[in-house]
């Protein structure tokens, strides 16, 4: 019994040793296989992060181009950056963006683009293809000016450079000139660093070519903002296409007031055939109520209470009375009535010195006194019972009584007025307001 006792105890210790030791083997087994895959994943894992990190490298290459042409697989241009030619073929994993990294067709690309490109080194292919941030975009302006002599464009009262790179095109992209861009023009403008690279002209200046014109004595306003003389137009005026105000002033017509609108290239003919001739009245007015006289302008006289109706224009007035002195002054005629103030001046002698010209106060006699004749404005003739005594403000001596005192000035209507000179009365000045004439 107890032999069999043992050898039980034998066969569990030799069963445990053989069944550890396979244990082992297969743990042994089962860890080598796991360091082997792992070196192995290792050894991927290396590898892609190595094609990555070298990929990251060929992406690093970044140009900024001047496009001149692009198709779906090539890119043609200059490089502003590096200062030379760039053609590139594109990828076909390639992306277009905007400048917000919104995807983009390529058909949004476009000749005169200014665009930032990515391309691998090695596989010498454009990866990448976005509208650059930086570039300033002027879209459909007027106005801007190119000084050719310092190659720079103004715009907006700003000024930008230029180099013989820039690109100008017309709307169909085809290629254009510098010459060609002008302030009534229409444009789109690309700007780099204070650099103008690229011109698009939208749309072409119109131009408006008047006709027929009855004289050449007048001016064309333009948007309330251009005048233009008659005798500085010598070709068809220039224009932004769009609608227009027009108000043509001529001496002698009615004002012509008209909306046009043009389009790019037009020429926008205007007859002034039809223009009405503008007539104005003119109202007499002579003083001292002298009613025998004649006005005579230019070859025509009239007499008194005749209607007197001119073009407009500038005319030679004559006022001729008996027993004074003819008047003669130009006028210009501009508005529908025209009121004429005429001082006629006696022909007869002038009052003694004594009484109108000014004497020293010790001189100055006890029934005399010294006063002062002003006018506002002042610089207005004075005349005294007919006598001209000289401009305002005129200090003058006189004898107490009464004095017909008439003020002349030129643009306004004359003043004549008696003032009474006695010893109830001691004001020495006279100050009269003069009123515009029409």
């Amino acid at each position: 019994m107890r032999r069999n006792n043992k050898q039980f105890v034998r066969n569990i210790i030799i069963t445990s040793i053989i069944g550890l030791s396979i244990l082992m083997i297969v743990l042994f087994a089962a860890l080598q296989t796991y360091l082997e895959k792992y070196e192995e994943q290792t050894y991927i894992a290396r590898q892609i992060e190595s094609e990555v990190s070298s990929t990251a490298i060929e992406l690093n290459e970044n140009r900024i181009i001047l496009i001149e042409k692009i198709t779906q697989d090539i890119i043609m241009g200059y490089d502003i950056k590096n200062k030379s030619t760039f053609n590139k073929p594109i990828a076909d994993t390639a992306r277009i963006y905007d400048a917000y990294g919104k995807v983009l067709p390529i058909t949004q690309i476009k000749t005169g683009d200014i665009v930032e490109v990515d391309y691998q080194n090695k596989k010498d292919c454009i990866v990448s293809i976005s509208k650059s941030v930086d570039v300033q975009n002027f879209k459909r302006i007027s106005g801007v000016t190119v000084d050719k002599t310092t190659k720079q464009f103004n715009i907006a009262g700003t000024s930008y450079a230029y180099t013989d790179k820039i690109m100008v095109l017309n709307a169909d992209r085809s290629e254009s000139d510098i010459g060609n861009i002008g302030p009534f023009d229409i444009v789109s403008i690309q700007e780099l660093d204070g650099t103008v690279w690229s011109v698009t002209i939208d749309e072409a200046s119109a131009s408006l070519n008047m006709v027929d014109l009855p004289t050449q004595n007048g001016q064309i306003e333009i948007d309330y903002s251009r005048i233009i003389q008659f005798k500085d137009i010598t070709e068809p005026i220039r224009l932004i296409p769009g609608e227009h105000k027009i108000v043509i002033k001529m001496n002698g017509y009615e004002t012509i007031s008209d909306k046009i609108s043009v389009v790019s290239g037009e020429v926008y003919e205007m007859s002034l055939e039809s223009a009405e001739i503008a007539y104005t009245t003119i109202q007499p007015y002579i003083n001292a109520k002298i009613t025998d006289y004649t006005i005579k302008i230019d070859d025509t006289t009239y007499e008194p209470g005749d209607e007197i109706t001119l073009q407009q224009g500038t005319y030679q007035v004559e006022v001729i009375a008996e027993g004074y002195e003819k008047w003669v002054r130009q006028v210009d005629l501009s508005k529908d009535v025209y009121k004429l103030s005429v001082a006629l001046i006696p022909i007869e002698e002038e009052a003694p010195e004594e009484n109108i010209n000014p004497i020293s106060t010790s001189e100055v006699p006890d029934n005399s006194r010294t006063i002062v004749l002003d006018t506002d404005p002042s610089g207005a003739k004075v005349y005294i019972n007919g006598a001209y005594s000289g401009e305002t403000p005129y200090t003058v001596t006189l004898n107490n009584g009464s004095y017909n005192v008439l003020f002349e000035k030129t643009g306004y209507m004359v003043y004549s007025t008696t003032i009474l000179l006695d010893s109830s009365n001691d004001q020495s000045t006279f100050l009269y307001a003069l009123n515009v004439s029409n």
